[in-house]
């Protein structure tokens, strides 16, 4: 029997009213605050305490990008690396480790599935009646690439095109990672068989300002330290 994908959504809001207060990330699904969700499932099953979630806090903890941590991709030498699942809610005290709500991610086909939740500080808990949750893949990326950019604005590089018989770039819009490298996102109409990047998307690369026509612009000149 097939089942129809849920939506995926974010609410990110400051954990008080500062206006200099760190953002928080609460995942939605069909639009409910997954807050609320498992905060029901725990106390229709007398789970106490039941509740105490928060959203995740990027300031607080190195995630990485969040458009690859919510895909399960981890950057290199993260503590992340060594789990096989994913916070997707911290503590509402700020702090993730202190209650977490953990799940597998897995993207198989054209799905992404959230399964087997965990609450470590509770393992004996059985959360089997709650999800999996499954999305469709193209509306998971877009909402995760939303995420990332609504947390960290993209920046336009400039990236050479191969075989264009003349010296050509394409204008795309990349992360940026710090000291001057960036990570490169696919343009809405990416085709690698209409187009062939000097770097393609996923790649982290060196930027040099450029100038043409008395403006700036970055253009991507090599791969950052070999990857």
């Amino acid at each position: 029997m097939s089942v129809t994908p849920a939506i995926l959504s974010f609410l990110v809001s400051r954990i008080d009213e500062k206006a200099a207060s760190p953002f928080a990330v609460v995942p939605g699904i069909n639009g409910k605050p997954l807050t609320e969700l498992v905060s029901a499932y725990e106390i229709e099953r007398h789970f106490k305490p039941a509740g105490g979630y928060g959203g995740l806090i990027p300031e607080f903890f190195k995630y990485g990008p969040l458009d690859q941590y919510f895909t399960g991709q981890f950057q290199e030498n993260s503590s992340l690396s060594s789990i096989d699942s994913i916070y997707l809610l911290g503590c509402d005290c700020g702090e993730v480790g202190c209650w977490p709500l953990k799940a597998k991610v897995r993207i198989e086909a054209n799905e992404v599935i959230w399964e087997d939740f965990l609450q470590p500080h509770r393992p004996d808990r059985d959360y089997s009646g709650f999800g999996p949750f499954v999305f469709e893949l193209e509306q998971y990326q877009k909402a995760v690439a939303e995420l990332q950019e609504k947390m960290q604005p993209l920046t336009t590089i400039y990236i050479r095109l191969l075989g264009e018989g003349t010296e050509v770039a394409r204008p795309t819009r990349a992360v940026d990672m710090g000291g001057g490298t960036f990570r490169v996102l696919p343009t809405p109409d990416y085709d690698p068989e209409d187009e062939h990047w000097e770097f393609p998307p996923g790649s982290i690369v060196q930027c040099e300002t450029r100038q043409q026509q008395d403006a700036d612009f970055l253009m991507a000149v090599k791969h950052a330290n070999g990857i």
